[in-house]
């Protein structure tokens, strides 16, 4: 017991140490105030509390205004871009200990390993922290950083609940799962892909496989998001829409004296149930002040929605058009811009030429655009973008790697065009995240298939399965990586379970037992030098915003070109959004 007890000291010490570790490196990287896109509307509607883009994201917008309040800078875009390093840190943490879990859950482990095990998940851990996509997001306002926190927080506690499971306490891990998934709906909807992973875990915890049972599962897994998503994110809207709020009011007493009931004579199966669609709409309660907000007229108050009506179609993003898996989009056939140029469609309405031209197409074609657009550039390039490298296919531009410079024709464009950034094969010297993590996917499957197969659902439905959904045109208006970081996440967990698999074969093929502590922390070392450290030194410079103030220098400079309640014509994100960090600024709010 006592052993225990210091290797859990040892393991949340460690996990602190990452937590500063990281912190350190995103804050001294951390943009000072606004960046480009979507960061000006998020620190803007943060500050007046408003409303930006559907679906709104109000639970963000609740944490943004409390650090906005924060006397640390007297920018308070920097206020706002402080909680990002934080929460970001938190998860390479929460990462940390996940790997931990999943190490442990090998078969033949035993806890002499348990050196091998704290030092594989720390170097995996920094790995991801280092990672492209997920620096990019810890060092500026978004609700990503806070969305994969959210994903890694659900994962942790199904593998403590299927831990502990065995306990009376067993359920609480269920019931904050649950909660948090409400929670997380006021963010971004990343978290519900999680619910299949969560099923599968459950499911491999206390049943033995069976076809039968395992589709039941799956079955289970898929009604569950449906109830989310149809039920309760776009059902509660349209219940008050057609009843009025007496119907909701009645459904959450309901609701209430359900789960008393149950609770009260030990109705197990129908207590969880009608707590957990409680705490779901506990959490998805955030919403009500997005439309509280919108009815005090904020100084910036995109949607307007005020009624029910327009709060339906706000919450459904109707702005962005309809998702469709088939057909795919093309890329001389952009769903949002008029088609011109083929006479044939000179006399056809447009929702009619984009029928006509995915009819001329054959499914062969759709899936060559899904192949070498939709999953090749706008997915595999961003996968290995993390792990392999990232740099420009332009011939003429030098890609910094670490202190050396490597020629652009070096790069592999994976269906980039040759102005686009492609994959730079070695700007890590050799991509050993890689390789160490597709060794641990195959390390897994040989030592626990169940948890492999898990994972790898995971790993698919937060990224394989986004592109699937997206449909995306060619041309997007910018890189889409961002998307895809929960599946960057989960991959780093095979890095920590290939390095332990690695160093471990090592030790048990070749040396004696007085040998292999001192073998295990100096292999441990150099994966630390050359994996971690090495993404550290190569990405830095990228992903360094000390001192940029290009986004606020161009909105206070356009200010400045109008007189007082001027009309200020804007051309995109990238205009507007800087701007609407000044909206609540004394100095410009006569201005526009």
């Amino acid at each position: 017991m006592m052993i225990q007890k210091i290797k859990n000291n040892v393991e949340y010490t460690l996990a602190v140490v990452l937590f500063f570790l990281t912190f350190f490196v995103y804050f001294s990287t951390m943009a000072p105030t606004v960046s480009f896109w979507d960061t000006g509307e998020f620190i803007a509607t943060s500050h007046i509390l408003g409303v930006p883009h559907p679906p709104g994201s109000p639970l963000f917008l609740l944490i943004g205004k409390l650090f906005s309040l924060f006397p640390i800078s007297s920018d308070i875009a920097f206020r706002i871009n402080i909680f990002s390093p934080i929460i970001s840190a938190a998860t390479i943490s929460l990462l940390f200990l996940i790997c931990n879990q999943f190490i442990e859950r090998l078969n033949n482990y035993t806890t002499d390993n348990s050196i091998l095990k704290f030092g594989s998940s720390f170097v995996a851990s920094l790995t991801f922290a280092f990672t492209h996509s997920h620096w990019f997001n810890a060092v500026e306002t978004e609700v990503y950083a806070l969305s994969g926190f959210m994903t890694a927080l659900v994962v942790y506690l199904i593998l403590l609940w299927s831990k502990n499971r065995h306990k009376k306490h067993h359920i609480i891990y269920l019931m904050m799962i649950v909660y948090l998934m409400g929670l997380a709906t006021g963010i971004h909807l990343l978290n519900l892909l999680t619910i299949p992973f969560i099923a599968l875990i459950i499911y491999f915890s206390i049943n033995k496989f069976s076809m039968k049972t395992f589709f039941v599962t799956t079955f289970l897994a898929f009604f569950v998001f449906l109830l989310i998503q149809n039920g309760i994110i776009k059902g509660l809207p349209q219940l008050v829409l057609q009843q009025w709020f007496y119907a909701l009011l009645i459904l959450i007493c309901g609701l209430v004296y359900g789960a008393y009931l149950s609770i009260k004579n030990e109705k197990t199966v129908l207590a969880i149930i009608s707590t957990s669609i409680l705490l779901l709409m506990i959490g998805y309660s955030t919403y009500f002040t997005i439309f509280i907000r919108s009815s005090q007229n904020p100084a910036i108050d995109e949607n307007n929605p005020e009624t029910i009506e327009e709060a339906i179609s706000y919450l459904n993003r109707d702005q962005y058009g309809a998702v469709s898996f088939l057909p795919r989009k093309f890329d001389d056939l952009p769903s949002k811009i008029a088609v011109v140029g083929k006479p044939e469609y000179k006399n056809l309405e447009f929702s009619n030429k984009q029928n006509y031209d995915y009819a001329t197409y054959k499914l062969s074609d759709q899936m060559t655009f899904l192949w070498s657009y939709q999953i090749s550039k706008m997915y595999l390039r961003y996968f290995l973008w993390q792990f392999a490298g990232k740099g420009s296919t332009d011939d003429s531009v030098f890609v910094a790697s670490a202190k050396t410079s490597i020629p652009g024709g070096l790069v592999s464009p994976f269906g980039a065009s040759k102005k686009q950034d492609g994959v730079d094969w070695s700007q890590f010297g050799l991509p050993l995240a890689l390789i160490v993590g597709l060794y641990g996917l195959y390390f897994h499957f040989r030592k626990n298939q169940y948890d492999a197969f898990s994972l790898l659902v995971l790993f698919i439905m937060t990224g394989i399965a986004i592109v699937f959904y997206l449909n995306q045109d060619n041309p997007q208006p910018r890189e889409r990586d961002y998307s895809y970081v929960g599946s960057f996440m989960t991959f780093s967990i095979w890095i920590a379970i290939g390095i332990f698999g690695f160093i471990r074969k090592i030790n048990d093929t070749f040396l004696e037992k007085s040998f292999k502590l001192p073998a295990s922390y100096f292999m441990i070392t150099m994966f630390l030098a050359f994996i971690p450290i090495r993404m550290l030194l190569a990405n830095y410079h990228e992903h360094d915003r000390t001192g940029n103030y290009i986004a606020w220098d161009m909105a206070y400079n356009m200010l400045q070109t109008c007189k007082p309640n001027a009309i200020l014509f804007t051309n995109g994100d990238n205009d507007i959004f800087p701007i609407m960090v000044f909206a609540g600024s004394r100095r410009h709010k006569k201005r526009c």
